[in-house]
């Protein structure tokens, strides 16, 4: 863990490669038409679609790679939806804080395609979506709810926005991600005194072995054959 979660601050390599190769599906998402690597990336596999709808079962390893951690991106990616081609409709976090398949669960276990962006739902200036089964009265209701949602949304002809909501200026960060990979919800103050304090480190470390009740104090004894 990092050294403010009580840990020792030993880089998680396994970790921080997958922080590194999902800022690779942040370029992606990005509008940027000079960065040729992208251009290639999505000209060879995409076609006009997210990566994230693309199901990367073939082409090169690096590839294959990104497509087994893009995943990732739902734990800090929001949506500012112009166009719709680029947001998932269900799953992606785009008109509230979490994405629509928690605020309307049944609405999602019922929906026929549930793998579609905002524009594929949008048809003629109306909201299209097929359900597997007609809906009841609960239903019905939080499909009301919903299209009273939409009802703010209008699309346009510009590109969809991400942000990162790690990061204040709104961009992806490779330690943003990692720390958020291996967060455990509280901040151990008492460990980031004794890290930034100025002891040598060695009784640093003999402090966090104390703190972790890791001392060898016992073993040792033995070793001496100590009775008590």
């Amino acid at each position: 863990l990092p050294k403010d979660f009580g840990g020792l601050g030993i880089t998680n390599t396994r970790v921080l490669n997958e922080a590194l190769l999902l800022k690779w599906v942040w370029r992606l998402y990005r509008s940027d038409d000079g960065d040729l690597c992208c251009q290639l990336l999505r000209n060879k596999y995409l076609m006009g679609k997210p990566i994230s709808i693309c199901k990367g079962n073939k082409g090169s390893y690096f590839w294959k790679g990104l497509n087994k951690i893009k995943h990732l991106m739902d734990w800090g990616a929001s949506f500012s939806v112009n166009n719709g081609k680029s947001v998932r409709f269900w799953e992606d976090v785009w008109i509230r804080l979490i994405p629509l398949k928690l605020v309307f669960p049944k609405l999602y276990d019922f929906s026929y395609t549930k793998n579609c962006t905002v524009s594929d739902y949008r048809v003629g200036g109306e909201w299209r979506i097929p359900f597997r089964r007609s809906l009841g009265v609960a239903e019905v209701r939080q499909w009301e709810d919903m299209l009273e949602m939409l009802g703010e949304i209008s699309l346009n002809d510009d590109e969809d926005q991400i942000f990162w909501v790690h990061e204040k200026a709104g961009n992806y960060s490779t330690r943003s991600m990692y720390r958020a990979k291996l967060h455990r919800g509280v901040v151990n103050t008492q460990m980031q005194r004794v890290w930034s304090s100025r002891l040598p480190m060695k009784l640093k470390v003999f402090v966090w072995l104390a703190a972790q009740d890791r001392l060898q104090t016992g073993v040792e004894l033995r070793k001496r054959g100590w009775k008590g």
